[in-house]
């Protein structure tokens, strides 16, 4: 049997694969429809390196369905010229820049949070292929939440928005949030972003404000909505467990550790005694460290959306800020805090 030829332009454009077409796509073979297709070698031994790699973390799943379990499309292709395989003409080309700028704002958010610390390796999955339940235990939930973000609204949640400046959401909102939808792109007023499938979503948010509704419940804080819908066995979007924490932590210390397992985000929230009946405070650290950077800026003169440019050989304005706030509260002994800082700001615009 002649297998076809892999359609490059086709398979280029799609964001993430799942790991039985990505076997096929990165040997040149077109993925086939049949479940029980015969495999050649060379695509299970790609099955295999695939699985591999989730165990030790080089690859994590972007989106697990019941059946099926995708990754970036970019990293597979890396992942695969970093073990030297031979990559089909034209498709390193090809795959879409979406994910890399999905990359790109993904890392912008890591910048904006605490340190994560290491997930613990899992043990080995058994079988060929990487089961369902077995891609949730190595998936990073950071990773995770941000890809269904972003594929299913066009962009990241603006959680710096929603968690930390909006003290109460309505029913409505909450319900979105809930399952990973911005209210502000799901309102019913303008077009859907993409031609993802958001249809379960939509279809838990419809339900989850149908019960706030009958419950008589119109307004509450993040972490009680959160809250709310783990005691009834609710989806509770893992992207806003992260925030909540990151609000949380920030509250604490500013420079806590993350945790970023699976298991962690579809954990109940842990957040100190009495927080969640408490207001947020106005300015958590993370927000404090930058608004200590533009407020140098300003008493010194600097414009922060239009800085001057480097000079060749002499230390920038970045070196000047952090040489003069390192003695700072907000940044002593913490080498990495500053950097992170100008970044978040780099990222959202205010230093240019």
């Amino acid at each position: 049997m002649v297998k076809a030829s892999l359609d490059v332009t086709r398979w280029g454009a799609q964001e993430a694969w799942d790991s039985i077409d990505a076997s096929f796509i990165l040997t040149g073979e077109e993925p086939n429809p049949d479940p029980n297709a015969k495999m050649s070698a060379r695509s299970l031994l790609i099955l295999e390196g695939i699985k591999s790699a989730c165990i030790v973390h080089r690859l994590k799943p972007v989106r697990i369905t019941a059946t099926q379990v995708y990754f970036l499309a970019a990293e597979l292709v890396d992942w695969a010229k970093e073990k030297s395989f031979s990559i089909p003409l034209g498709l390193d080309e090809c795959v879409n820049a979406t994910s890399v700028a999905f990359l790109k704002v993904h890392d912008a958010r890591k910048a904006c949070r605490p340190e994560p610390s290491v997930p613990p390796l899992s043990p080995e999955p058994t079988g060929g292929v990487l089961s369902v339940e077995d891609a949730r235990k190595l998936a990073g939930a950071e990773l995770y939440a941000d890809f269904a973000e972003y594929i299913n609204n066009g962009a990241l949640i603006d959680w710096a928005y929603w968690v930390d400046q909006m003290p109460t959401w309505t029913a409505k909102e909450a319900s979105r949030l809930l399952n990973g939808l911005d209210p502000d792109v799901f309102d019913g007023a303008q077009p859907k972003p993409n031609d993802h499938d958001t249809s379960a979503e939509e279809l838990a948010a419809m339900r989850a404000l149908r019960l706030a509704t009958a419950l008589g419940i119109t307004s509450d804080t993040p972490e009680n909505w959160f809250s709310w819908a783990k005691a009834r066995d609710m989806r509770a979007h893992e992207g806003l467990l992260l925030a909540l924490r990151t609000r949380a932590l920030s509250v604490a210390d500013g420079d806590s550790g993350l945790s970023c397992g699976v298991e962690c985000a579809e954990s109940p929230v842990h957040l100190s005694a009495g927080y969640a009946d408490k207001p947020p405070k106005p300015l958590p650290a993370l927000r404090a460290q930058e608004a200590k950077i533009l407020e140098w800026l300003k008493q010194n003169e600097y414009t922060p959306d239009s800085l001057p440019p480097n000079e060749s050989g002499k230390p920038g304005i970045k070196a000047a800020v952090r040489t003069a706030l390192k003695d700072h509260d907000l940044f002593k002994n913490r080498a990495t805090v500053f950097d992170k800082a100008w970044y978040r700001l780099r990222s959202g615009g205010e230093l240019k």
